[in-house]
């Protein structure tokens, strides 16, 4: 299967921005995601026919600190 990968960014609003750093919650097998924010998963043939959900966090380093969250499914088709 060929690799996956979504781009997805976060911005800070406040000035200066802060720094943002991305997690996965509970990532399928296969799943990372970079300093960018970039989500990358290669699937495995296991893996087919199955529904993944994935959530991936954004949080900066204020005080307090600030986060946002993004969940969405993936099928291996």
């Amino acid at each position: 299967l060929a690799p996956f990968s979504l781009a997805t960014p976060a911005t800070d609003a406040e000035a200066p921005p802060q720094t943002l750093t991305y997690a996965l919650v509970n990532p399928p097998a296969g799943a990372s995601i970079d300093a960018a924010g970039t989500f990358s998963w290669v699937r495995s043939l296991e893996q087919v026919g199955q529904t993944f959900p994935v959530r991936i966090t954004a949080t900066d380093n204020g005080s307090p600190v600030l986060a946002a969250t993004l969940d969405f499914d993936l099928t291996v088709g």
